[in-house]
């Protein structure tokens, strides 16, 4: 362990919530950003999971059910894989529940440890309404 450099390999700015679930597990942009500038004083190399939140594709949301077979104990997972990311899955900047910006205050935070100037931050792809999905059941 002296040997290995200083890595967090999974740096979570939030986290998923379970469907139907009443409160969001989410780190405030606050204090993602200060923990992200402890461990960069540190000297750490960071992942930041997720970067840039997702979707399960199609219906592939999972779920998990507490009886084999029975219908009673379905349990629905969400489909968004967002985790609360400095980038929503829509491609928008995230806020944390504190109203702060996590994508603008975690670049400012690598931005001050590193000395670099970031490149611009591209444009967003614009959205589409596709209508209702119907489900058969």
């Amino acid at each position: 362990p002296e040997l290995s450099p200083p890595f967090c390999s999974e740096f979570y700015s939030g986290w998923w919530t379970g469907w139907g679930t009443a409160h969001m597990a989410n780190k405030t942009g606050a204090q993602a950003e200060q923990d992200l500038a402890h461990m960069l004083a540190l000297g750490f190399s960071v992942n930041v999971y997720m970067g840039h939140g997702g979707t399960n594709f199609g219906f592939w949301g999972g779920a998990n059910t507490v009886k084999d077979g029975d219908p009673e104990s379905f349990v629905a997972m969400v489909t968004s894989y967002d985790y609360s990311a400095p980038v929503t899955e829509w491609g928008a900047h995230s806020l944390g529940p504190d109203g702060n910006d996590k994508f603008n205050g975690m670049r400012a935070v690598i931005r001050a440890h590193t000395r670099v100037q970031p490149p611009p931050e591209p444009a967003r792809t614009p959205s589409a309404a596709y209508g209702d999905v119907l489900l058969p059941w």
